[in-house]
């Protein structure tokens, strides 16, 4: 089950698309800490969330959106 912070993430990953986007630029946009967005998306691995175990080559999750909402 994923948390509003989780889904947050989700969104921002998804929003970016295609654009690299860094762990600083998403906790300033959820005004949290860097570490909480570590701890976030490695949750979000934990959950098998499609491809987000490649997140650091930067794929896009959408997939992950439809199959999780």
């Amino acid at each position: 089950m994923k948390s509003k912070r989780q889904e947050k993430i989700l969104e921002i990953l998804n929003d970016n698309c295609g654009n690299c986007i860094s762990g600083e630029e998403i906790a300033r946009k959820l005004s949290i800490t860097r570490n909480a967005v570590w701890k976030g998306i490695n949750s979000l691995k934990k959950e098998e969330i499609p491809l987000l175990k490649y997140i650091s080559s930067i794929v896009c999750p959408s997939n992950a959106l439809k199959t999780f909402a």
